[in-house]
């Protein structure tokens, strides 16, 4: 004869569900967030504008894009850190890790936006390389922090 499971009660449940709830929303975060780092590093390879014989230029349609996506992720990223806090309030501590990670990720979009917007697309391919060099290096030490402060956040 085969044992019969009891239901979960409510707080098993609940707490069942934040426990992988967390780590799917967190994977997710992270996800859409290096897909955006790799959209943004790839940008730096792509010509940026047309010239047209008055010296004006028009984006290229994989900037534009670049840069929408870098809006949209940390708009997104945002939402999901706010989504963490809430969370933290209502079922636990640890939902404090989605909130960090989501600011991470949305510090790094702003950061990725503001250098997209103003590098100018005339430079040379050595100097758009030392601005990616550069913006990277820089996103390299926030997500390291953010990183950590996931970490934290979780113990």
């Amino acid at each position: 004869m085969m044992k019969q499971k009891k239901p979960l009660t409510k707080e098993q449940y609940l707490r069942r569900f934040s426990r992988s709830a967390r780590w799917r929303l967190g994977a997710a975060v992270v996800l859409v967030g290096g897909m955006m780092l790799f959209q943004v590093w790839h940008c730096f390879d792509i010509p940026w504008t047309i010239g047209s014989p008055d010296g004006s230029g028009t984006m290229t349609e994989g900037f534009a894009s670049a840069a929408e996506w870098a809006i949209d992720v940390g708009i997104l990223s945002a939402l999901a850190g706010a989504a963490g806090l809430i969370l933290a309030r209502c079922f636990g501590r640890r939902w404090m890790a989605l909130y960090v990670l989501g600011m991470t990720i949305a510090v790094l979009c702003i950061m990725s936006q503001e250098t997209l917007l103003r590098t100018d697309p005339w430079l040379t391919a050595a100097e758009m390389a030392s601005v990616r060099g550069c913006l990277f290096r820089w996103a390299g030490l926030t997500g390291l922090a953010g990183l950590i402060g996931t970490g934290v956040a979780l113990c």
